[in-house]
């Protein structure tokens, strides 16, 4: 499904651009690693609460994650 690679991709360049490593993402919003890499690959569904952790954690507006 191209939404949700779309939507990874969108959360790796803004972390990548805010400076932060997965493993601190992770660390700092208490998800899994391996999640976030499925994430971030579009190969992964993401709930809500999974969606709210991630903005919160790259302090961004949830409507931000889904800018193309």
């Amino acid at each position: 499904m191209p939404h949700k690679k779309e939507f990874g991709e969108c959360v790796r360049s803004i972390r990548k651009k805010l400076n932060i490593s997965q493993e601190q993402l992770c660390r700092d919003v208490d998800i899994d690693q391996s999640n976030l890499c499925n994430i971030e690959q579009g190969k992964k569904n993401v709930t809500i609460d999974t969606i709210e952790k991630i903005a919160k954690g790259l302090k961004v507006e949830i409507k931000t994650l889904f800018d193309k």
